[in-house]
């Protein structure tokens, strides 16, 4: 298929990374200048108990000793400010006044949902648990969320793929006449986006709600142009659950790329996470690598704030990466240097990182140095840490207490909501 929109299916220095949800990819530091002073070498045993559990308790051991910040040791979360929240907070205090936010969730399979092995629930993933809990005090959930129509080589449950469509990674192609994509979801909404990418020899496709082939549920898309991300929107629409179908109208390149179905008020929670995905390395499984040689469209690219899959109102960005970059080698600095270029594609948003918690496949010291390194970008970025390592208690204790879905790295449903839970407490808590 030709660069120009139609999406290559080889993707080179890959190759299946078993048990962590995807391929692996070569890692290797981005091109940005390393964090000053960022040896890490002081990463101590890892705790081994979740706060108020005992050993787990006060301030963990691998906080920096020359830490800027405060650390919240009830809540797991160091240098949350008012400084560096303003606009989540002013996000909430929106939706709790009638109107709309949104919130961006990047990450590996941990955020994608893998609930053990090759099984995704996004539905129970933490994002999904941080909007319902928010959900109980007055911030409503404002819809779906971007539904990406490919992760990896995996697709969400509610998407279904219909002869001619082909999983490109990070997206769905489909370059035959007649090429159904349905979507169907028990949430309600008033409207329905869809996000495809437009090229200069894109095809046309039709897009119906529930059936419609004319009005408000009802448009015919062509795809053909300067090469660019664009979202669809139909409005208008009762407020109801509904299902989606995408068509193929000719037999030339569509790709799509995610879909939702959203109201016009509440909180909505676009996770984006990308199983087998990493913060450093290269490739389409690497979230700072943003070339675009041979049309392969990188996650940056299409999810970033600033990517326009989201329309307005997006406040915060929540990332949480670095295990399947140690997992392939990469070093601490590497992963604090590329999370430095995601931060960066990130202008006019809070961020807020996520320190994940130890996989079974990494050893504790080589972990704590991790735990370090990011809590010196926390500092550095002055943006808010929440510490997942310090919550859950590590491989260890979330095994002895049955929050882990497999033998790696991944969480079961009660593990995830124990994290998304911690999440909006602190939200809840930091009203605007």
């Amino acid at each position: 298929m030709a660069a120009d929109g139609r999406m290559r299916r080889a993707i080179s220095r890959r190759q299946l990374l078993v048990g962590l949800g995807g391929a692996a990819v070569a890692a290797g530091a981005v091109g940005v200048d390393r964090l000053v002073g960022s040896s890490h070498r002081r990463g101590a045993a890892l705790v081994t108990a979740p706060s108020g559990a005992g050993a787990g308790s006060g301030r963990p051991s691998y906080l920096p000793r020359d830490a800027a910040h405060a650390f919240d040791a009830q809540r797991g979360v160091y240098n949350w400010t008012a400084a560096n929240t303003v606009r989540h907070a002013a996000g909430l205090s929106r939706v709790r006044a009638g109107g709309a936010a949104a919130e961006v969730f990047i990450g590996d399979s941990l955020t994608a949902g893998d609930v053990g092995g090759a099984t995704f629930d996004r539905l129970r993933a933490w994002p999904r648990i941080y909007a319902a809990t928010l959900a109980a005090d007055r911030v409503a959930e404002g819809g779906t969320g971007l539904i990406r129509v490919a992760d990896n080589r995996f697709s969400d449950a509610r998407w279904h793929l219909g002869a001619g469509w082909h999983n490109d990674t990070t997206c769905a192609y489909a370059a035959t006449t007649g090429a159904r994509a349905t979507l169907s979801s028990s949430t309600r909404g008033t409207a329905v986006a869809v996000i495809y990418r437009q090229a200069p020899r894109g095809g046309s496709f039709s897009v119906s709600v529930d059936g419609a082939t004319d009005g408000p549920g009802f448009a015919v898309v062509r795809s053909r142009g300067a090469a660019r991300l664009r979202r669809l929107e139909l409005t208008g629409l009762a407020d109801a659950a509904h299902t989606v179908e995408i068509r193929t109208l000719a037999a030339s390149a569509v790709v799509l790329i995610a879909a939702e179905i959203r109201s016009e008020r509440g909180l909505i929670c676009h996770n984006v996470g990308e199983s087998g995905s990493s913060a450093s390395g290269a490739g389409l499984l690497s979230w700072s690598d943003t070339t675009t040689a041979g049309g392969a469209i990188q996650p940056l690219t299409l999810f970033a704030p600033q990517s326009g899959a989201y329309g307005p109102g997006v406040s915060t960005v929540h990332c949480a990466l670095g295990t399947n970059d140690l997992v392939r080698g990469a070093s601490p600095d590497e992963v604090t240097q590329a999370i430095q270029v995601i931060h960066g594609a990130c202008p006019d948003v809070d961020f807020i990182l996520y320190l994940q918690p130890q996989p079974g496949l990494v050893a504790p010291v080589r972990w704590a140095r991790l735990c370090t390194a990011m809590y010196t970008l926390a500092d550095m970025l002055d943006v808010p840490l929440f510490d997942l390592q310090y919550l859950l208690g590590g491989y260890a204790h979330e095994r002895a207490e049955g929050w882990v879905g497999d033998q790696k790295a991944h969480l079961d449903p009660a593990g995830y909501a124990r994290w998304g839970a911690a999440v909006a407490r602190v939200a809840v808590s930091s009203r605007a």
